[in-house]
């Protein structure tokens, strides 16, 4: 079935057996027809949060069916009686994150060998790797992907297009999630300034980042810094 509808993962029987692949660590894949797996890449082209979203939002145990249903309720009270069903949620959808960025780590080898590392979409795969990273909570892999990321960015585009400054947020917002508030802060500087030259002080991506950078100061115990941002960014909002 195409990914975004993945029936398997609504059948009681088939997340059961998914949980006692993780569980007893037994080798795991999933198949899927050359067609779905190109949708699933592109889809993650487009918005590679949004996949993970998606993917979350299928798998609820308590919903799943069964032809059987006694067995559908013989699997959900077994669930209940071991680790319940949020944790049993929880185990299956960082599963198919694992999977997922195992996929299209594939792709961004594939890209990097066939179209070489300053490709553009090899560049925008190397990005999108480096969200699901993120979204996977490895912050340390995801790091030089992100770097590298902005530095080819900077190379084409200069340091004021849209697409560098989004890969300066990005690299701000991930130091800020690794605890670097003070790298996060002085990236976070940087990237209003730019976005206030190119773009103006009322532009979204200017106010966003404001935001940001106010939530790194807030993390960092400067609420004085914080709250005039604050301020400065509801006012012009309220123009």
């Amino acid at each position: 079935s195409p990914w975004e509808d993945p029936i398997p993962l609504t059948r009681s029987w088939c997340l059961w057996e998914l949980f006692c692949t993780i569980e007893t660590k037994t080798q795991f894949g999933i198949a899927m027809n050359e067609k779905s797996m190109e949708m699933l890449l592109q889809d993650i082209d487009d918005n590679a949060s949004d996949v993970i979203a998606k993917i979350k939002s299928t798998i609820d145990c308590e919903k799943s069916e069964s032809s059987n249903p006694l067995d559908n309720m013989q699997i959900k009270n077994a669930i209940q009686r071991t680790v319940g069903f949020t944790v049993f949620n929880k185990k299956i959808n960082d599963r198919m994150k694992e999977w997922i960025l195992a996929k299209y780590s594939q792709e961004y080898e594939r890209r990097l060998i066939g179209l070489g590392a300053d490709h553009p979409q090899t560049t925008e795969a190397m990005e999108n790797l480096a969200t699901l990273y993120v979204l996977r909570g490895n912050y340390d892999k995801a790091e030089p992907l992100t770097k590298s990321c902005l530095e080819k960015r900077k190379a084409v585009f200069g340091d004021n297009h849209p697409n560098t400054l989004a890969s300066m947020d990005s690299l701000a917002a991930l130091y800020a999630k690794q605890g670097k508030y003070e790298d996060a802060e002085k990236l976070y500087l940087e990237t209003v300034d730019l976005y206030k030259s190119a773009y103006g002080g009322s532009d979204e991506n200017t106010l966003h980042t404001c935001n940001d950078l106010a939530s790194v100061y807030m993390k960092m115990g400067k609420f004085d810094l914080a709250e005039v941002i604050y301020k400065e960014s509801l006012a012009t909002r309220l123009q």
